[in-house]
């Protein structure tokens, strides 16, 4: 289990945790979550279906993620990370390296990455280094070093191993680990380390585990028993349920010593699926509570964890019935099958090449099963009714002219017996055979015009030994091959910036933070890292010119450290030398270029905090809305989730949404305090339904992000389209309805005679009834255009008070010729009521006009945001950035 701090253990259980992941590429560039859309890392301790001792496993990673555009994934790795946001950090958990093994690009902006960790450089043919005999340690030493693996550091037992196995160095490996009464793996520091099944406290509660997420797959089973050797040496101690593995190494006294550690280990075979935690690694014990009574002990013998913003896992703790296992095949058998298999490789691959050659054509026979019972010489490149061909098997030697239909003269057979049509003094002739009875010269071919057999694929005299044509292609073939090594070099990444106040730049500091660069050779022929020679060099003055280091630029065989501060672009050049066992020297380069890169006036600014949205309008289509609901997504940066809030008057108050735990919550979308929506306990998500009932009396709801920096917030506004017509038919109503009883008033004041005290009585008591219903309407205009809601109430108060001046209410209020105007007199700003629109007129212009159900405007300018139907535009220092449709 990797070492947290206590913040770690008590958040990771907790409800309200908030995950982060990052990947570092090559050791140098590293990303965060915004483009990892999903990210599946696969830990396993055995390859069996239960317990097992000297396992191997390699584990692996998939990445489903959009691509930044600059970083070389070919031949490349990749380190993951993740992590959990503490109250002021974040605390980062490693979850190993692994070296990129296929890509797979589905577009031209996302990219899919397999990957593999270290165990998968173990599987080249074990070659010796050392001499034998060798205690195990050193044995150990010498695969990981000629496989170029770390090992961590502990304490081995003084076994001595007395000759090396021609096997892989995985094998061989594994047999040391047996014999340690361990398993083998890549931990998450890059290190190879022998474990085995580590007990603590830990402990799943059953709120962490998943709906119907812990399954039992067999009772509860005890290690009572060991098997091991091989198929030619079986030893075993114990009885009982117990654990079968093959070590060619293995003596008795040594079995029963493991015994002594392992007899009475109980664990339960069992799957679990619950919300996971990153430190926990295969050869984990845990404890997981299956009721408020019962408690279950399993294995993390495969632990898979799934990061797509938010983090779930899967483990597995595997383990059958069966006392007897069959033994796994021996060393000896081992090497027997790869070299049958190497030979029958070569054979077939020697046929096909000299097919079709002068001589003959060559066919090694092969039974059902694939295994050689015999050859064949044809003068044809196939078997026609007419071919004439020689051929060996287990019934004799013989001949035959129509296909292989018949043999009627067979040469040998295998009791001995001799046949032949014509037998010449001293020498025994066929049609492709000749064999000199008193030199012991064989020739085996076709006879060319003159009778001779001139090119024979089967050959012997005493001079000369045995010659076969087929052989002697297969050498040829040999020798075409040609070995090569190939180098690519790799540097970490420097995140240390120092700002120099002169020029006011930040650049990266080498003497703080060394730039560190790696040169990698390897063979092309194996596909394996080779120790090579490597020298170092600097680009010139010219393309050609390569010229030594500098006085802090310090080369220790493929490692060159720079820890001086570049004043420009750099090229550094790897030459690599190889000897290889033939003494042939295979020489290769590769360059790579430091850009001098510095950030010029750099200002990094305030947090960011918006919401994405899957739709923005609930859309009526047939007494349905579609979509059903709209999810508002929220981003941050350098700040972290706060509260949502909502409002039904366009921003000017909002309610906080919280969110209500009850006892049948068994997943993470909880109810809120808002009939029709609900929230995401782990992703800050909100779920609006469009029978929600913050709709029930407004037809656009503004949502509200807010964070825990202060002005770190976004809005949005979500609205029903059908109802958006009809109040907008219904404010035009209104508004015609309002002008034509200011039309009224305006004609009625323009023909007031006598005094304006009595022409303001006579008003009070024509229209006293109606003032209620203008306030109404007043009302309901205020909502939508705050604009006149100062020019209304003016005119209310003209009308209400006795004895105004009727020069103020014609100053405010006047009848034009298009409509009702509304404004001081003299102002740059006023309103036009006309019969079949409204306006707002800027120094006597119509500026902006509403008109059916169109706004015309000449100029629009938004701070922040604005929202063009699906597309929203949110303001940048240097731009804009749209997100389509809440995308």
């Amino acid at each position: 289990m990797i070492t947290t701090t206590q913040a770690y253990k008590d958040k990771i259980l907790s409800d309200h945790r908030e995950m982060k992941m990052k990947v570092i590429f090559n050791g140098r560039q590293e990303i965060d979550g915004h483009y990892l859309k999903n990210v599946t890392i696969h830990e396993v301790s055995n390859g069996l279906d239960t317990l097992t001792i000297g396992g191997i496993c390699s584990n692996s990673i998939k990445i489903d993620m959009f691509d930044p555009g600059n970083i070389p994934f070919e031949g490349g790795s990749l380190e993951a990370f993740i992590g959990i946001q503490l109250a002021s950090d974040i605390e980062w958990v490693p979850m190993g390296s692994f070296f990129i093994s296929e890509i797979t690009r589905n577009n031209d902006y996302e990219v899919s990455l397999e990957g593999y960790d270290g165990i998968s450089l173990l599987n080249d043919e074990y070659t010796p280094r050392i001499e034998y005999p060798a205690m195990l340690e050193t044995v150990v030493l010498d695969i990981t070093n000629q496989c170029g693996l770390t090992l961590k550091q502990q304490v081995f037992e003084e076994i001595m191993i007395e000759n090396p196995m021609n096997v892989t160095c995985k094998e061989m490996l594994g047999y040391m680990a047996s014999l340690m009464g361990m398993n083998a793996r890549m931990n998450r520091f890059s290190e190879l380390e022998f474990y085995w099944y580590e007990s603590g406290q830990y402990v799943i509660p059953l709120e962490s585990q998943y709906q119907l997420g812990f399954k039992k797959t067999n009772s509860a089973l005890t290690i009572s028993s060991l098997t091991s050797g091989d198929e030619e040496n079986v030893m075993s101690v114990g009885s009982g349920y117990g654990i079968t593995f093959a070590n060619p190494y293995m003596t008795q006294e040594r079995l029963e010593s493991l015994f002594e550690k392992i007899n009475g280990f109980t664990y339960t075979p069992a799957t679990l699926k619950w919300r996971g935690d990153p430190s926990l690694e295969v050869c984990d014990i845990l404890h997981v509570q299956e009721s408020t009574k019962d408690m279950s002990q399993i294995l993390i013998m495969e632990h898979t964890l799934s990061f797509d913003g938010g983090m779930s896992s899967t483990i597995e703790s595997n383990g059958q019935n069966e006392k007897e296992v069959v033994m796994s095949k021996s060393p000896t058998e081992i090497k027997l099958k790869k070299f049958y298999n190497t030979l029958i490789e070569s054979y077939k691959q020697t046929t096909e090449k000299i097919l079709g050659h002068d001589g003959g054509y060559y066919v090694i026979d092969v039974d059902d099963n694939g295994y050689p019972n015999g050859w064949t010489i044809m003068n044809t490149p196939t078997l026609r009714d007419d071919t004439h061909l020689w051929k060996m098997s287990m019934g004799g030697f013989g001949y035959s002219q129509d296909g292989g239909k018949t043999f009627e003269n067979f040469a040998f057979d295998l009791d001995g017996n001799f046949s032949a049509n014509a037998i010449n003094t001293g020498q025994l002739n066929g049609d492709e055979f000749e064999l000199n009875l008193e030199t012991g010269t064989i020739l085996i071919g076709e006879r060319d015009s003159d009778g001779q057999i001139t090119h024979p694929v089967f050959s012997y005299d005493r001079e000369n030994g045995l010659t076969i044509e087929a052989m002697k292609e297969l050498k040829k073939e040999v020798n075409t091959i040609k070995n090569n090594i190939s180098v690519s070099i790799t540097s970490n990444f420097v995140n240390q910036q120092t700002f120099d106040e002169q020029p006011h730049h930040y650049y990266p500091d080498y003497t703080v933070q060394p730039l560190k660069l790696n040169a990698i050779v390897k063979d092309t022929l194996q596909d394996v890292m080779s120790e090579a020679t490597i020298t170092w060099k600097r680009k010139g003055r010219t393309d050609q010119e390569y010229v030594d280091l500098l006085e802090h630029e310090i080369a220790e065989g493929s490692l060159l450290t720079i820890s001086q501060n570049l004043e420009e672009s750099v090229e550094y050049k790897a030459y690599a030398s190889v000897l290889t066992v033939d003494q042939v020297e295979l020489h290769a380069t590769a360059s790579l270029t430091m850009n001098y890169s510095v950030l010029k006036d750099t200002k990094v600014n305030g947090e960011i905090c918006s919401i994405e949205a899957s739709a923005t309008s609930f859309v009526e289509d047939q007494d349905n809305y579609s979509p059903g609901n709209i999810t508002l997504i929220p981003h941050t940066l350098n700040c972290h989730f706060d509260i949502w809030s909502y409002s039904t008057d366009l921003g000017l108050s909002y309610i906080n949404i919280e969110s209500i735990l009850t006892s049948e919550d068994d997943t993470h979308i909880l109810k809120t305090n808002v009939e029709g929506i609900t929230f995401h306990n782990e992703t800050n998500e909100l779920m609006i339904s469009n029978d929600c009932v913050c709709f029930d009396y407004t037809n656009i709801v503004v949502f509200k992000l807010k964070c825990d920096v202060e002005d770190a917030n976004d809005t949005i506004a979500l609205t029903k389209e059908s109802d958006i017509a009809t109040q907008v038919n219904h404010i035009v109503s209104e508004m015609n309805q309002l002008s034509e009883q200011y039309h009224s008033i305006v004609q009625d004041l323009d023909a007031v005679n006598g005094t304006i005290t009595s022409k303001v009585e006579d008003m009070e008591t024509k229209y006293n009834g109606n003032i209620e219903e203008i306030n109404k309407k007043l009302t309901t205009v205020i909502q939508t255009s705050e604009s006149i809601e100062e020019q209304y109430q003016t005119l209310k108060e003209i009308i209400d008070e006795n004895g105004s001046d009727l020069q103020t209410i014609t100053t405010y209020i006047r009848k034009t010729a298009k409509g009702i105007e509304v404004g001081e007199l003299e102002a740059n700003v006023k309103t036009l009521m006309a019969p079949s629109y409204f306006a707002i007129l800027f120094n006597d212009e119509e500026v902006m006009k509403l008109e059916q159900n169109l706004l015309t405007i000449e100029r629009i300018k938004a701070l922040s945001v604005f929202q063009l139907g699906d597309a929203i535009f949110t303001t940048k220092a240097n731009g804009f950035d749209i997100t389509w449709g809440g995308q």
